[in-house]
């Protein structure tokens, strides 16, 4: 009986075990590198920030000894006022001029065809400007006759009467045989625009959202300092879209300006 009760007692099953909960997964600490490295990034943009701004505040403030005591006081009235610039700084202006050299032979590089149907046509209707010394007829960078203009107007000196209406017509042959290619040119150099664009605001998120501590003009600042070579390309193509949309407009207005004065 004793043998039997112990063979019960062996076979029997046992009890499940009570489920104990699961202990809070504790997150990773923060990498102390990692921290010290953002930190740092973004003390440097704000004191890049800081330095430009004294320096250019530093930059137009007026000597003391050159300010008379009453007019002291006029200072500190319109102080922004006194400050404001009316002219590109000389590294500015370089810079802009190589800038706009970029846009300017890109453009022209691009619509060539239509600088030279411009040119065959001003050649009929205006008149060059020469040099007052020699005599020579001015040209620009691109080898094309600068057009003399009216001393008290400024408006250029022509006469649209001299279009024969052979030359009408031919001129506009030479636009509508053209204005297709030129067309799709100018919505190549949107894409680009476009894609320069979403180029920079892609780098701008990145670096916006890389620091990991911070106000929100922590984070803009880093990210401005971090995205501003994007930025200025994206304006440059920005402006040679526009300019080519230009000079497509313009073509367009003339040939519907040809085609009016044929009359019908």
């Amino acid at each position: 009986m004793a043998e039997t009760t112990a063979k019960k007692t062996t076979t029997a099953k046992k009890a499940p075990a009570k489920k104990t909960a699961a202990a809070p997964r504790k997150h990773a600490p923060a990498d102390p590198k990692r921290t010290r490295a953002t930190k740092s990034t973004r003390a440097r943009a704000e004191a890049a920030n800081r330095e430009a701004e004294g320096q250019a505040d530093a930059m137009d403030q007026p000597d003391d000894d050159r300010v008379l005591p009453e007019e002291r006081g006029e200072w500190f009235n319109s102080p922004g006022f006194r400050r404001m610039k009316t002219e590109w700084s000389g590294e500015d202006k370089a810079q802009l001029d190589r800038v706009q050299g970029v846009i300017d032979r890109r453009i022209f590089d691009l619509f060539k065809p239509a600088y030279a149907l411009m040119s065959d046509l001003y050649d009929i209707v205006r008149e060059p400007e020469a040099d007052t010394a020699t005599g020579e007829i001015k040209k620009d960078p691109y080898g094309f006759v600068i057009w003399a203009r009216d001393p008290i107007t400024g408006l250029y000196i022509e006469d649209w009467s001299r279009l024969t209406i052979a030359q009408r017509e031919n001129f506009l042959f030479r636009i509508a045989g053209s204005l297709y290619e030129w067309e799709l040119a100018a919505v190549d150099m949107w894409t680009e625009a476009m894609f320069a664009k979403g180029i920079f605001t892609e780098r701008f998120a990145i670096e916006y959202d890389r620091p990991m501590t911070g106000t929100i003009d922590d984070r803009n600042a880093v990210g401005n300092v971090k995205a501003a070579e994007e930025r200025y390309f994206a304006l440059m193509m920005t402006a040679c879209s526009r300019k080519a949309d230009a000079i497509v407009r313009t073509l367009t207005n003339l040939q519907l300006r040809l085609k009016d004065t044929l009359g019908g």
